[in-house]
């Protein structure tokens, strides 16, 4: 015979003051599952069969995945994203140096070794 048991209490405190108070006692005994629950002061019972549990387990998954579920659930709205565009150098004027054909550079540098 498998007994299994489980207890969780959480508080949670805000600036001092406790905002939320909740625990969870489950116990079970392989046949059946007994699940107590308390949250601020009100109190709920629960038992669950084996059959029960396997109803729970063999529940099909939803066909929209878990992110666009969370976004639906909770409102969300996605951001655009704005791309940084690439500033490209404006070509600048050529000089009248730059200007100057490679004839033109040649038969300078030779004026000048020719002097």
């Amino acid at each position: 015979m498998m007994k299994s048991y489980a207890h969780l209490e959480q508080k949670v405190y805000s600036d001092g003051k406790m905002i939320e108070d909740k625990d969870v006692e489950m116990k079970y005994d392989g046949e059946k599952l007994a699940i107590d629950l308390r949250e601020d002061g009100h109190k709920k019972h629960v038992v669950l069969s084996k059959d029960d549990i396997m109803k729970v387990f063999t529940q099909p998954t939803h066909s929209t995945n878990l992110l666009a579920r969370l976004k639906l659930d909770f409102n969300t709205k996605k951001q655009k994203q704005t791309k940084k565009q690439k500033q490209t150098k404006k070509p600048q004027k050529k000089t009248k140096k730059q200007k100057q054909t490679k004839k033109q550079k040649q038969t300078k540098t030779t004026k000048k070794r020719s002097s």
